[in-house]
């Protein structure tokens, strides 16, 4: 009796008289990226995807000059804050929490803002004082057409002349922190000129936006800036610099004193021909 040789197990050759399975139907392809991953895994990103601390292609780098500006000016109002809070420990604690350096940065905003001020409210005043006398010339005289205008040498000449009062203050800061051997440094004495002519800066501020037609509401916040800016001189004495009260009161009229006929003396050599 011959016997039909079975298939080996290896051959991959279904027996005989067994139907054959059909063949299995293709994996869609959402199962096939996932079949091989645990449930924890997160899903592949994108060949073009980027994080968000990886900085994109086409952005472009931050400015370290704007940025500094930015943290200067977020510093500056939390000084403005400290020292509404506390007008007469606010000055010092702001100094140890910002440092030497973003006390600087805050002294160099503040100075230009008051600048600047000083330079709107310049041009604003002489605009007015320009179309006063323009109505009156009209009034007496008919056809005249005198319409002065500031041009770039006086704009030029009122921006240095607003700086001279900041820069004459931290000097003279400068001189007294040195002769005195008191606390404190350079970069500091600007933070103090700063924030000593904050009051000012705002007064200009308001002369610039407003104008200065009130005269009887002007001098009232000029009276209200002196004080304050007095006070802020005399806090910065005694609790930055550690001078004495007797000491700090002295200094407070002879400092005025000093940036006036600074201030005084540089503008004859500017404006004299």
């Amino acid at each position: 009796m011959n016997e039909h040789p079975q298939p080996s197990s290896g051959s991959g050759q279904e027996p005989e008289g067994q139907p054959e399975s059909p063949p299995s139907p293709p994996p869609l392809p959402h199962e096939s990226q996932t079949v091989n991953q645990s449930p924890s895994t997160p899903p592949p990103y994108p060949p073009d995807y980027q994080s968000p601390s990886t900085p994109m292609p086409n952005e472009p780098p931050a400015n370290p000059f704007i940025e500094s500006g930015k943290a200067a000016m977020s510093d500056a109002a939390s000084v403005v804050k400290r020292l509404q809070k506390d007008p007469t420990q606010g000055l010092q604690a702001a100094l140890d929490s910002l440092g030497d350096q973003r006390a600087f940065n805050v002294g160099l905003l503040l100075g230009g803002l008051f600048v600047f001020f000083s330079w709107g409210a310049a041009w604003r005043v002489s605009n007015d004082i320009f179309r006063f006398f323009t109505f009156s010339l009209s009034r007496f005289s008919t056809g005249s057409d005198f319409r002065p205008q500031l041009g770039v040498a006086d704009h030029l000449k009122i921006i240095i002349v607003s700086a001279l009062p900041f820069l004459a203050a931290v000097g003279v800061l400068i001189a007294i922190q040195k002769l005195f051997k008191s606390r404190g440094n350079s970069k500091q004495m600007v933070f103090i000129a700063g924030i000593c002519f904050l009051p000012v800066a705002i007064l200009q501020l308001l002369i610039m936006v407003f104008g200065a037609g009130n005269i009887e509401f002007l001098l009232i916040l000029i009276l209200v800036v002196f004080t304050t800016t007095v006070l802020l001189i005399n806090t910065a004495l005694i609790d930055v610099l550690k001078l004495s009260s007797r000491t700090a009161m002295i200094l407070v009229p002879a400092i005025l004193l000093v940036i006036f006929y600074v201030q005084k003396l540089l503008l004859e050599s500017i404006l004299t021909p």
